[in-house]
Parts: structure tokens; sequence; C-alpha cells
């Protein structure tokens, strides 16, 4: 025997069903912008303090030059490419590792 309460939620469950959507899958490829090489690959970073200083000490320095126009992205890519892949880059990932406080296997160097 179902009760009272038990045929008005069934009743409800019937007249609010809800369709679910159909999911579509994303295109593979991203279209190129107009004034690029390529496709873009959007990523999310994490910074701390202290690399938002190096951001903006970097941005001051390239005002002092005359570059007037930049953003975190055109940043961050002015110090990748800026990078110079030494050994001391060593002591620069161990110290980002410290402060972001998380372990990573894979990252891990050899002594």
């Amino acid at each position: 025997m179902s009760t009272k309460l038990e045929k008005l939620t069934q009743g409800l469950n019937k007249q609010f069903s809800v369709q679910k959507p159909k999911i579509t899958a994303a295109p593979a490829v991203m279209a190129a912008l107009p004034n690029s090489t390529g496709g873009v690959e959007r990523v999310t970073l994490s910074i701390h303090g202290t690399d938002h200083e190096r951001l903006a000490s970097l941005e001051d320095y390239l005002r002092s030059l005359g570059h007037r126009e930049s953003n975190r992205s055109l940043l961050v890519k002015v110090a990748l490419r800026g990078v110079e892949f030494t050994p001391g880059l060593v002591e620069h990932l161990r110290a980002a590792q410290a402060e972001d406080g998380r372990r990573n296997r894979a990252t891990k160097t050899k002594q």
C-alpha cells in the first residue's frame, strides 16, 4: 500500500521529469586565431605571491624599455622563451616545488 505522500511524490516525479540534454563532442582541433600561425591551447596556472611580484617586476622592466602593452599571458611567454636550460634551473625548480607544497614524482632529479 502506498501512502498519500508516496502517491503525491510519484505524481510530481512524472510531472517534472527532466530530459537530459544531449552532449556533443568538442571539436578535436581548435581553429587558429587570425593573427597566429597555429592553434592556441589554453592552460590554467596557479602562481604564488612571489611569482606575482616577479611578473610585476618583469612588466615594469619592459615598460621602462618602452613596451607599454603586456598582460600575464604575454609575460609568461616571455619568461618561458627567455629561460636558459642550465643546471642552475634545477634550483628554481626545487624552490617552486617547496613553495607549492605538493610532491611531484615526475620531476625527481638524479642525484
